[in-house]
């Protein structure tokens, strides 16, 4: 009963990237061009980097329902085939 939050918020993050990544995520904004290389920082890899910076903020990190939203990010980005590859 007491993860319920976090729960919920895992679902609320997978919808949410669900709805704003449909097919091709249409954002570039994560993107980071190196001369002829683009290095692409997949939203799992932005989350769980969030989810380390949120361990040191106590006010932020006590909010069960944000870190599960923040975990719904990193599972959604792992469900895509190509999660591992970060260049281009």
């Amino acid at each position: 009963m007491v993860y319920l939050n976090t729960i919920f918020g895992v679902v609320i993050g997978i919808l949410i990237y669900s709805f704003a990544c449909i097919d091709k995520c249409p954002s570039k904004w994560n993107q980071v061009k190196f001369g002829s290389h683009i290095i692409h920082a997949h939203h799992w890899l932005i989350h769980s980097i969030g989810l380390i910076v949120l361990m040191f903020i106590p006010k932020l990190r006590d909010i069960r329902v944000f870190r599960g939203i923040i975990a719904g990010g990193i599972v959604h980005g792992l469900e895509y085939t190509d999660w591992y590859i970060l260049g281009k």
